[in-house]
C-alpha cells in the first residue's frame, strides 16, 4: 500500500524526517514545533510569527516494501496541496531541490515515481485519496498540538495558525 505522509526535517542535512500525525509522542510534537519555530524565525510565540515554514513536505512510502521517496529540499510542508496537480497529469511548478523523484505519467492514468530506493506507482485518480491521508495526518498533528499545549496561554491561537498556514482544514 502506497501512502503520502506529512514530514518535517529534523536534521541539518534533511535526511532525518519526523512523520506528523495523531500517533506522535509529546516529545515529537515539541520537536516538530521547535523545527517550525526555528525555520520561521519565531522570536516569541510561534502563533505570532510573520509566516510559518516547515522544512520537509510530503513523503511517499510503500508500506509493503518499505520504499520511501522523501520530499525535495526547500519544498516545505506549507506547499503540500501543490501535489494535487498530479491527478491532472502534471508536476507541481516547484518541488524543491534534489534529490527529486523522477515522475512519469504513463498510459491508463498511471503515475510512476522513481526515487533512490525504488519505484512506487499509483493511478492519477488515487491522488486525491493520498492527499486526504496527508490532511487527516495533519488534523491528527493539530489535535496532538492542542493536547500538548492545552493549558498554555495561546494554545488555541497556535492550532488555528498552524491550520491556516498549512491549509489543513481549508486550502490556503
Amino acid at each position: 500500500m502506497i501512502v503520502m505522509e506529512p514530514v518535517v526535517e529534523i536534521s541539518d542535512d534533511g535526511t532525518a524526517l519526523l512523520v506528523l500525525g495523531a500517533a506522535m509522542t509529546g516529545q515529537e510534537v515539541e520537536r516538530a514545533l521547535a523545527v517550525i519555530a526555528a525555520a520561521s524565525g519565531a522570536e516569541g510565540a510561534l502563533a505570532d510569527a510573520e509566516c510559518l515554514i516547515a522544512p520537509g513536505g510530503v513523503q511517499l512510502r510503500d508500506a509493503a516494501t518499505g520504499v520511501r521517496i522523501p520530499p525535495g529540499c526547500c519544498f516545505g510542508l506549507e506547499s503540500w496541496r501543490d501535489w494535487a496537480v498530479l491527478a491532472e497529469g502534471r508536476m507541481p511548478e516547484w518541488t524543491g531541490h534534489g534529490p527529486l523523484p523522477e515522475v512519469e505519467f504513463l498510459e491508463d492514468g498511471v503515475i510512476r515515481m522513481t526515487g533512490s530506493q525504488g519505484v512506487p506507482q499509483r493511478r492519477r485518480g488515487e491522488v486525491a485519496g493520498l492527499l486526504e491521508g496527508v490532511r487527516q495526518a495533519l488534523l491528527g498533528f493539530l489535535g496532538r498540538v492542542a493536547r500538548q499545549t492545552g493549558p498554555r496561554s495561546g494554545a488555541g491561537a497556535l492550532v488555528r495558525r498552524l491550520d491556516e498556514e498549512f491549509g489543513v482544514t481549508h486550502p490556503g
